[in-house]
């Protein structure tokens, strides 16, 4: 019986005794250019709470609770701190944190559970789009961001509102200006796959209604029917570079050159305790 009781107090005394110290690299990619990898650091130090068998159950008090946003020179390895979100006494998992979206140039596209952001990766201004929202306005989901230009087009593929899990459901084209204009490309039969993407200010794809391959020149509005041979490649297909973490988190970002169609990798080295 003494020996239960102890057990019984170590588990609902437990909590506040001991620092524990979480960090890890959340979210990585690299810009367009294949210049800049961004990341999401998450950092959290903090004494567990008590699961309550023999009282009320404490949560889990913080002394250090911040997500980071830097940028990383693949050239230089130079580390730069571009905006920081000090959590407080909330838990915030990974999956509701920061999350990089897409980059092109000195800007990119941030989410994070309910919101979207501009990021200017020069001076480190996050400033709200109200994507969601737009997209939920049109009757339509969240879909897939792609940033085409350094000045804010997207292209936004989606299906309509709720059918996020239908995997039969049409999925549609969309281009959002940086004025916050939108254009519906392809409509009722647009597949992810579909998309190829952007050359020369030109936004392809294949449209069943011209039976044919499109390309659509986003400054003069002028569609042209093309060959399948002037279609670009996937983006990612162009890649000889990339910048990626796991899944669930990594300690480190790994940086990926791409050697005669074969990927070797290595960790980015960055020293964390300069990250505040």
């Amino acid at each position: 019986m003494s020996s239960l009781i102890a057990i019984l107090m170590m588990f609902g005394l437990a909590g506040g005794q001991e620092l524990k110290v979480r960090e890890r690299f959340t979210d990585a990619r690299i810009s367009h250019d294949q210049k800049i990898g961004l990341f999401v650091f998450k950092r959290e130090h903090y004494y567990p709470g008590s699961i309550g068998i023999l009282g009320p159950s404490t949560p889990d008090r913080y002394v250090v609770n911040v997500s980071i946003i830097g940028s990383y020179d693949m050239a230089t390895g130079a580390v730069r701190v571009l905006q920081r979100r000090d959590h407080g006494n909330l838990w915030v998992h990974e999956s509701r944190d920061f999350h990089i979206v897409d980059a092109f140039g000195s800007r990119a596209l941030i989410a994070d559970e309910g919101n979207t952001y501009w990021l200017d990766i020069n001076s480190g201004a996050l400033t709200e789009v109200p994507l969601y929202q737009e997209s939920k306005s049109r009757g339509r989901g969240r879909g897939h961001y792609i940033l085409v230009d350094e000045q804010g087009s997207l292209i936004i593929i989606n299906k309509a509102q709720g059918q996020a899990m239908n995997y039969s459901a049409p999925e549609e084209i969309w281009l959002r200006r940086p004025n916050g204009e939108y254009e519906r490309m392809l409509q009722g039969s647009a597949n992810y796959g579909s998309f190829y993407g952007v050359k020369n200010s030109e936004l392809y794809f294949y449209s069943d209604a011209d039976r044919s391959y499109v390309a659509y020149n986003l400054h003069t509005r002028l569609r042209r029917k093309c060959g399948e041979n002037e279609v670009p490649r996937r983006w990612a297909e162009d890649l000889t570079v990339d910048f990626l973490t796991s899944n669930y988190g990594s300690p480190q970002p790994t940086i990926g050159k791409r050697v005669k169609n074969e990927w070797i990798r290595h960790e980015a080295q960055i020293d964390t305790s300069k990250l505040h």
